[in-house]
């Protein structure tokens, strides 16, 4: 059918044009300073802005979709008055997990890759950057959970008529998209979580809560995220 074909745009494309900017970044920063430090910091910056209009131009795509095989994504966010409690509480327990496996997965990491870890504890609270983490955070939370929880998922399960399939491929996808070696692992732990948890309650308001609060502690409050290491 062609959903079946058309989730691997959705799945895959994000990833490319990524990818694509965060080069397109790194080489910007390079022409114009001509040092390799500065490229790699120019390209983790202006992705920070790129990344989040490519996740929207995707976004108002998948709306399309959504629309075009007689579905909803509100339908699929499925928040509504008798089960935000419920979905608040889940979100805080999303939370809780993420932010203890975030701390387990980052201790070998303090060995391997120290200077990245010490960058990040070391992130200065400026309103900019306030504004860049909540605008990111609830771009993250909202539209990647979209992208590939509300309808990978789906699709990918009644592709392959297997749940652990789908969970599989959507966190993979996710992970990969996410570039750098540090966050691909961590990721998809996180999207094996997420996944699993989509199965049970089959809406995305608790996962959506839980991720924007992960993502806005994580990178207002680094140290949070880095308490054992």
């Amino acid at each position: 059918m062609r959903y079946h074909k058309r989730v691997w745009f959705f799945l895959l494309g994000p990833i490319i044009f990524n990818f694509l900017a965060f080069a397109l970044s790194w080489w910007l920063g390079y022409a114009v300073t001509g040092s390799y430090e500065s490229a790699w910091e120019a390209a983790w910056v202006y992705r920070s802005l790129s990344w989040m209009i490519v996740l929207w131009v995707f976004f108002f795509l998948l709306v399309r979709e959504f629309r075009l095989e007689g579905k909803s994504l509100k339908d699929a966010i499925g928040m509504s008055r008798d089960s935000i409690v419920v979905d608040v509480a889940l979100g805080a327990c999303i939370l809780f997990i993420s932010l203890l496996l975030w701390n387990l997965y980052a201790v070998p990491w303090e060995y391997v890759w120290p200077g990245f870890l010490a960058y990040f504890r070391e992130l200065p609270l400026t309103t900019g950057y306030v504004t860049l983490v909540v605008a990111s955070s609830f771009t993250a939370g909202l539209v990647e959970e979209s992208i590939w929880r509300g309808y990978g998922f789906p699709n990918l399960e009644e592709k392959y008529a297997s749940t652990k399939k789908a969970v599989a491929i959507s966190s993979i996808t996710w992970a990969v998209y996410h570039i750098d070696p540090f966050h691909i692992g961590i990721v998809f732990i996180f999207g094996i979580l997420y996944g699993y948890l989509f199965v049970k309650v089959r809406r995305l308001s608790p996962l959506i809560i839980g991720h924007v609060a992960f993502d806005i502690i994580g990178f207002a409050f680094p140290q949070i995220l880095t308490v054992l290491v």
